[in-house]
């Protein structure tokens, strides 16, 4: 009975240990500068191209999957799945971050 309430107190202090944050280590974070407003405005600019060809994209591959599917009766599933995950996956949107330049260390 002690065996077993000392394993269950084991068990409970690792736990605990395992989730205290290690904030004490961690180096603050640096200040993020937020982007200019011609890297916004680029963004959306940028944006009314960007958005209606990854539309247009990603329902093409969609298409292009059925008449695949279709056509093989289904034997390349998985090569068409990632044709379809690659061409409407990924970022859609674009934001001032983006078009900002990466700052110099």
């Amino acid at each position: 009975m002690l065996k077993n309430r000392l394993i269950v107190a084991g068990f409970a202090f690792a736990l605990m240990v395992s989730f205290i944050p290690c904030s004490w280590a961690e180096d603050p974070m640096p200040a993020r500068n937020e982007p200019s407003g011609g890297a916004v405005a680029g963004a959306v600019v940028s944006d009314i191209i960007y958005i209606p060809g990854k539309v247009c994209t990603c329902v093409l591959s969609g298409a292009f999957w059925t008449v695949g599917m279709v056509l093989t009766a289904g034997t390349i599933y998985k090569d068409a799945g990632c044709f379809v995950h690659n061409a409407c996956g990924g970022k859609w949107v674009i934001r001032g971050e983006d078009m900002s330049s990466p700052q110099k260390m």
